[in-house]
């Protein structure tokens, strides 16, 4: 009987009946799109932050101590994340200051020593390396300075530019290469196949010595590749070599820092339990685990206030549905009055 009343009640009037119908279901197609894009873009940007360095999850000594000495039991760390689920790699870095020159241009670098295999599983930098024509393009874009250090010679200067669309990661073995952002090779001016100083500190001679200024070590590499993300903190700032050459450098005996990144940012809860046991088991005291929000909260403080922007945008979107419902079923209501007072008198 209801079901009846209610279908005579909706063909009374098809074509409101319709509009009130169909303003409902734009309303929730618009609220649905709107939300699956914020999550993909929140997605996107945690990708992006993980891929670049962060890690879902990261164990490294004390702030005051990062780049100061080594992770002491790094391989018992790093064997018992791979028994963990959800792992999808694990890369121990190094990661010191520096200062990288070529001729009489200097540029200020945060170090990178990596194992390559493991790195192009965790970063992005690796998928990010100018090659082909986008290289030689941002190469005749970028570094147009120095063609008159050239001499004017624009043949020189097109083969110079070509070699920058042959960048790569690093090998496998340290053979002494580097790989650099966009911002430090504009600094320098360097392609592909160029020579650069590298001058970091050799804490294992300065903890000797106690000298700081005794434990500079110097170094030569050939960049190999140029990469470019966009995000001038990184393309101004890294640069990426073996972990065994700048283990030697430095003098440390292991990684400072151990990324680990998982099948999905659901995994992380679990085995972050599980692993700050094994830290704790570790016995430094100036070791931490940390997760991505943790390292980074300036992108969980955004992605925080514009999703509360959003729920206020979808408060509206459904105040003005249901206006809409209501004004139908008001007007439904007013222009059957008459009807309803006499169904009344008659009983």
């Amino acid at each position: 009987m209801l079901v009846s009343i209610a279908s005579r009640n909706l063909r009374r009037n098809l074509r409101r009946s319709l509009l009130t119908g169909t303003s409902i279901a734009l309303g929730l197609m618009l609220m649905i799109w709107m939300r699956g894009l914020r999550e993909g873009g929140y997605a996107q940007l945690i990708d992006n932050a993980v891929g670049t360095n962060l890690g879902h999850l990261q164990v490294s000594l004390e702030k005051s101590r990062r780049g100061a000495a080594a992770i002491e039991d790094a391989d018992y760390i790093t064997a018992s994340a791979e028994e963990l689920s959800g792992t999808r790699s694990i890369a121990p870095r190094i990661v010191v200051e520096g200062m990288l020159g070529r001729e009489t241009k200097m540029a200020p670098a945060e170090l990178y020593g990596v194992v390559p295999a493991e790195e192009s599983k965790t970063n992005l930098i690796p998928q990010g390396i100018l090659v082909g024509r986008a290289g030689e393009d941002w190469c005749r874009r970028e570094l147009a300075r120095a063609l008159p250090l050239m001499g004017g010679d624009r043949a020189l200067f097109s083969r110079w530019c070509q070699a920058m669309g042959a960048g790569r990661f690093l090998s496998d073995r340290p053979g002494g290469e580097v790989v650099l952002g966009a911002g430090i090779a504009k600094r320098l001016l360097a392609g592909v196949g160029d020579e650069i100083s590298l001058q970091t500190e050799n804490i294992g001679e300065r903890d000797r010595r106690g000298d700081a200024a005794s434990a500079l070590t110097k170094g030569r590499l050939k960049i190999i590749g140029v990469f470019r993300t966009g995000n001038p903190e990184v393309d101004e700032r890294l640069a990426y070599l073996h972990i065994e050459e700048l283990a030697q450098m430095t003098g440390l005996s292991g990684p400072t820092e151990i990324s680990l990144v998982f099948g999905s940012v659901d995994d992380i809860g679990e085995a972050r339990s599980k692993l700050s046991k094994v830290v704790a088991r570790a016995g430094q005291d100036e070791l931490l685990l940390s997760s991505w929000n943790e390292r980074a909260p300036e992108l969980e403080n955004l992605m925080d206030i514009d999703s509360k922007t959003s729920n206020i945008m979808y408060a509206f979107l459904v105040f003005l549905v249901a206006l809409g419902v209501i004004n139908s079923t008001t007007m439904s209501v007013l222009e059957r009055t008459k009807e309803f007072g006499v169904l009344i008198a008659l009983g």
